[in-house]
This record gives structure tokens, sequence and C-alpha cells, in this order.
């Protein structure tokens, strides 16, 4: 935890000069009238938001307290909850999300689970989101396709293909280090040898044997979560929930400006997938700049100018600076730590 959190000052400074960007360019043209839409916005529906944003935590939790209590069945859901909150923390403030697994495997530990098996729960949480995932994604946008969506916009349309992709090639990739042994050995000896050329890697050996052991950890995770069908299912089935509510929270946004009730639930879930899609390209903490564009690209086509940015950022601070505020509040919740589960 001491590597993720030792420069936290100048990831949320990084952070905040983004926000202080993506601000400027919403508020730059129609400042008086951005102002005025969120002066203006429904508090009860700005408070369903925040509701929906809630269940959305409580049910990626419950994703992962399915796994974990497969390991420790007494581990309370007040917990994973607050083990959610802490790793989405640490995804917001990191590019690609990439501090939120560490943060996690940190947490755990500390909750009284080995390394090994907080790893594997880890491991399996993010194979079980990636699947739920790409379920969503993919059929919005077959279902963004059919509507043309996207329309003339092709930079928006490549770039969901390209985010589709790339979950694609995660899935694939996650499915090949679990179940098979020679192609993972194979690759991992591969890449290492190509980042030794170019000098990325000083010491191969001791490189290769490290990747060796964390793939070992992998493989053995992916086959315990794949033995047990039941509980894999109500994984993926809890995740697909949370993204769904998720994706509703731009709708209850629009019906807080006191307009746009036409708009169905339907049409918010595949256009929040495409923009999903679309994101997963933007390597800024949050993926700031990313979200924005999307949202501006595809409910641009049916939102004024001046409601859309109030909606852009009333979402972008219930979802994500919300989640920071709290999730930096519970990652400074001591517990004190038992005996751990080997």
């Amino acid at each position: 935890m001491k590597k993720l959190t030792q420069n936290k000052t100048f990831q949320a400074i990084f952070l905040f000069s983004l926000t202080a960007i993506v601000l400027f360019f919403l508020l730059k043209d129609n400042f008086n009238s951005v102002m005025n839409e969120l002066l203006h916005m429904n508090l009860w529906w700005i408070l369903v938001t925040g509701i929906f944003i809630f269940i959305y935590w409580v049910f990626k939790a419950i994703g992962n307290y399915i796994l974990i209590r497969q390991i420790k069945p007494d581990f309370p859901l007040k917990e994973c909850i607050k083990i959610s909150l802490i790793a989405q923390f640490f995804n917001i403030i990191t590019p690609f999300a990439a501090g939120g697994h560490p943060a996690q495997i940190h947490m755990l530990k500390k909750n009284d689970i080995s390394m090994s098996q907080s790893t594997n729960i880890t491991i399996q949480n993010f194979i079980v989101y990636q699947i739920a995932m790409v379920m969503i994604e993919g059929t919005g946008l077959i279902i963004a396709l059919y509507h043309n969506l996207f329309g003339s916009n092709y930079l928006m349309l490549y770039m969901s293909y390209g985010g589709l992709i790339l979950d694609f090639f995660i899935i694939f990739m996650l499915l090949i280090l679990a179940f098979s042994k020679k192609t993972k050995y194979v690759i991992i000896k591969i890449s290492i040898t190509a980042l030794t050329k170019l000098k990325f890697v000083k010491n191969k050996d001791e490189t290769l044997e490290n990747w060796n052991q964390k793939i070992g950890r992998f493989h053995k995770g992916a086959i315990e979560l794949f033995k047990n069908k039941i509980e894999f299912g109500k994984a993926i089935l809890a995740n697909l929930v949370a993204i769904i509510i998720f994706y509703l929270t731009p709708l209850t946004l629009l019906y807080a400006t006191g307009n746009y009730f036409n708009f169905s639930a339907f049409e918010s879930i595949y256009i929040v997938a495409c923009i999903s899609m679309a994101a997963d390209l933007v390597p800024t903490p949050g993926q700031l700049g990313g979200i924005e564009y999307g949202f501006t690209a595809l409910f641009g086509k049916f939102v004024p100018s001046a409601t859309l940015s109030a909606i852009i950022i009333a979402w972008r601070f219930l979802s994500y600076y919300l989640t920071l505020i709290i999730g930096g509040i519970a990652l400074n919740i001591r517990k004190k730590t038992k005996n751990v589960i080997e």
C-alpha cells in the first residue's frame, strides 16, 4: 500500500488539473446557462442518482463477497463494501485503473486472508467483472449500430470498436493464461526476453521467475473460479446488475433537468455502454476527457449543449468524486488484524 500512496499528492494534483481543463471546455461557451441548469436540477432525482450509485457499490461488493466467502464464510458484507470503495478510489487516481487490484489484495490481506488467497480472489473478481462488462458492451454496441447511434461520427465509432476489442482481448488472454500452461509460459518468456533486449528489464532470470510465480497463482485462481459454476454465475450476475444500475445514472440526471422523460432506461444503458467502451482507450485517471467526449458525442445528439454540460458535471461529481471522497474516508478507517488464514 505504501507504493500506492507515496505518490498520491502528485496523482491528486494531476487529477484535479485534468478536471480543471475538462471544466474549462464544458463551461467556456455558456457558463451562465450551465450554472443555471445545475442550480435548477430536481434534488429528488439527484438523490435517486446517488442511491443508484450506492446500489452500484453494493452489488460490486456482493460480487466480491460471493468469491471471498468461498475462502472465509464469515467475512462481513460491509467489509466487502469498504474494500470495493477503496479499490475504486485507487482505480480513479491511477491511469487505466491500475491501482485498484493491488489495493484490494492489500486490504484482503489486512482482513486476515493470506497473500496467495487475496491474489486469487482479486483475479477471480477481475475475471467475472470483465465477462459482465463485455456482455453488456457487446450487446450495447450491436443495439447502437442497429439504431445508427454514431451517424457520421467515425471517431466515436472506432473508439467504441477499439474499446470492445481491447476488452475481448483481455478476456481472451485471461482464458489462455488460465487454461493453457504451455502457452502462458511461452508468452511470458517471449515478453521478458523482448523487454530485456529493450533494456526495460535488467535481471531476466529473476523477472522471469517472478512472473512465472504470478502466472501460477493466476492459473490456480482461475481454475478454482471455473470449478464452482454456481458461484461463478452468481458473481457475474451481481456485476451485471451493478453495471446496469450505474449505466442508468445519466438517465436520472436527464430527468433531474425536468425534461427528457421520453428517454428510456434501455436507451441510457446502450448509449453509456458505448461511451464506456470508447473511454477504455483513454489512459487518464478516471478516464477524464474520454467520458466527457463520449457524452458530448452521443447524448449531444439529443440534449442541448448547456443542459448536457450540466449533466456531465453533476454525473462526474456523483459517480467519481463522491466515490473518491468516500473511498478516501474508507481508506483511513483502521481495523485490527488477526491471524492470517493460510
